[in-house]
This record gives structure tokens, sequence and C-alpha cells, in this order.
């Protein structure tokens, strides 16, 4: 099945809905329209009640302050934490028109073909790295706003999730973690603790689990990817249009995560002009190398077939609205053929 990333390119909010509900009939997706508003932008639109937070849309900038009356948010923030005040976590829908619409306006029963409902989160290293203090240092290494970092993100998503609840019926819902900056784990300039990645990431995935939700990581560049496989996920999402070579680097580790359940989202559409110069049939030819690759490490073509998603590279939140209907037509294409082969 197809599903996308998250982000799309364009301002009408009901217009991106319809394309995605239109499209990804299996696993439909709430959108990120970071062209509307810069609240939009995946590490701003999470990050309401964050204690100290400054979003400065004129600016395009987001930090904490943490001078002033930090303290006595952090106290007020715990409070709702401890007590498990999911609303006061929600995502409002100045953040998230296009979460907003979907929840308020779309009926999921006229689409009788869904089988999971996809929503996301910003990652807690991700959003760690790329939110600062005042004086531009990341809070990722501030043990006290990472922690509240954490916390946030964990109710905001189950805020997420309960809403989401309301909408479907036999649907099971999916969560992708988006954590670009895993990419940085081995880096001489960031100082990135594994056990400490997976301690995170693990604490937002147990709490999604006890909502029966079934939990991806989406990583779009390279990274050490048997650190994805050692948490509690269900999905490891990659872009496989530039990084299954690396992928393939871990076979027995991606074994082990298939063997007990996992399934690989695979990117291959490419979320850049490069989806240009491909077709169709090109796609499905990179597609069945890169599966390939894996294969030769001992890992059978059965075992990749019954356990894949097909989606575009990454979000398409930064590309034309053209460029963005080619990579989602090609995308569901792509999952269109594969199944049909696969059913032969």
């Amino acid at each position: 099945m197809a599903t996308g990333i998250g982000s799309l390119p364009y301002k009408d909010v009901p217009f991106a809905c319809d394309k995605i509900l239109s499209h990804f009939k299996h696993i439909p997706f709430w959108p990120q329209l970071s062209k509307r508003s810069f609240k939009e932008n995946m590490y701003v639109q999470f990050s309401e009640k964050l204690p100290g937070v400054v979003v400065d849309e004129e600016a395009r900038k987001i930090y904490v302050n943490t001078s002033g009356e930090l303290e006595t948010q952090l106290v007020e923030f715990y409070e709702h934490y401890l007590n498990k005040d999911l609303e006061y976590f929600a995502i409002s829908s100045d953040y998230a028109q296009g979460l907003a619409h979907f929840l308020k306006e779309v009926n999921l029963s006229d689409y009788p073909e869904i089988n999971f409902v996809k929503g996301h989160i910003i990652g807690p290293v991700s959003f760690g790295l790329s939110v600062t203090d005042e004086k531009n240092k990341a809070i990722f290494y501030n043990a006290e706003l990472s922690d509240a970092a954490l916390k946030l993100l964990t109710m905001k998503v189950l805020w997420q999730v309960s809403e989401l609840k309301k909408k479907v019926k036999d649907s099971r819902i999916i969560i992708f973690i988006d954590e670009p900056y895993l990419t940085s784990i081995g880096s001489s300039y960031i100082v990135i603790d594994a056990s400490s990645v997976i301690n995170k990431l693990n604490e937002i995935i147990n709490a999604l689990k006890e909502y029966d939700v079934i939990c991806g990581i989406h990583c779009c560049g390279n990274t050490d990817w048997s650190i994805l496989a050692k948490t509690n996920a269900d999905i490891i999402s990659f872009d496989a249009y530039n990084y299954s070579e690396s992928l393939s680097l871990y076979p027995e580790e991606i074994k082990a995560f298939l063997n007990r359940g996992g399934m690989l989202a695979w990117g291959v559409v490419p979320s850049s002009e490069e989806v240009l110069s491909l077709d169709l049939d090109k796609i499905k030819i990179s597609l069945k190398e890169r599966m390939s690759l894996l294969e030769k490490k001992g890992i059978s073509q059965k075992s990749l077939l019954k356990s894949s998603l097909i989606t575009p590279s990454c979000g398409l939140g930064t590309l034309s609205e053209e460029l963005a209907d080619r990579v989602i037509e090609l995308t569901v294409k792509l999952s269109e053929e594969m199944t049909e082969d696969i059913n032969e």
C-alpha cells in the first residue's frame, strides 16, 4: 500500500485533503501545509505549550526563552502532564489547518477502501537539535528542556491519536515519528548517544502502543539503521531512492526487524526534480534493484514484499504543486502495479 510522509505544498486546505483521500485510498494522512504558515513548519507545528517557547513568524524563528517565567511555566506544564490532560496539549487549528479540516470536515465513512489512517509527529531528537534557547544552544543538551520537549511531543501525539480514533471505526492508526536529524549520528559536530536516542524514541512509541497504534520512524537521510531497528517501532521509513545501499549494510538487524513483524516504507519516488526524468517503469525497476540489495544479504523477496509500503522519499512541502502532483501519481501507480504483480 502507498502513503505519504506528511507535508504538501498546497495552500488550499480542503483541496489538500481531497488530494490525499482521492489518491492514498488505503492509508490517507492529514497534510502539513508549511507554505500556508510558518506555524506549520515541522519544527514549529508541535511546539505549543513548550515552556518558554517563542515563535517569531516575521523572522521565521522559533526558540526557547530560558529567562523570565520559565520555572513557573515548567511547573504548570508538568502538572498538566502528570494529570494526563491531553486537551491542554491539543494541536490548535492555527498550527495545523490540515489536521483541523481532516478531523472536522472529512467523513471517512465515504471512503470504504481505507485500511489505516496515518498521522505524524516531529521526533524528540530532531526537535531538540533544531530548537535552541535564546543563546542559540540546542535544547537537546539542556536536560530540563529536553525532557519537557519529549513529554510535550508524547502528549501532542496522544492527543492526535485520541482525536483520530473518533474518526475511525475498523481502521487502525499509523503514526510516523519524523527524525531527519538522525543523520547526525556519528557526526563529529553533534554528540548523540545511541542508547539515549533509542530510549527517547521508545518513550513515545511505548505510549502510542498503549493506544494500539502502529508506529513508524521516518529518516530521509543516511543514518545508523541498526538504531532504528533496535527501537520498538513497527515501520522504518527511509529514502530508498538515495540510501538503500546504506540500509543493506545492516542485514542482520533488518532481518531481525522484519522477523519480529517490522515493515519497511520504501521512499523510492524522489521528492525532487529528479522525478521529472523518471517514469513508472524506471521507478519500478529501481525499487526491485534496491530490494535486491537486501535479497543478496539473505533477506527473502517474499519477506520484503509482504512487509513493504511505498512512499515518496520525503515530504513534498518544499516542491511546486505540479512536481508534488507527479510524485503522488507515481507513488500510487507504483503501489498498484506492485500489488498486481504480487497477486498474479
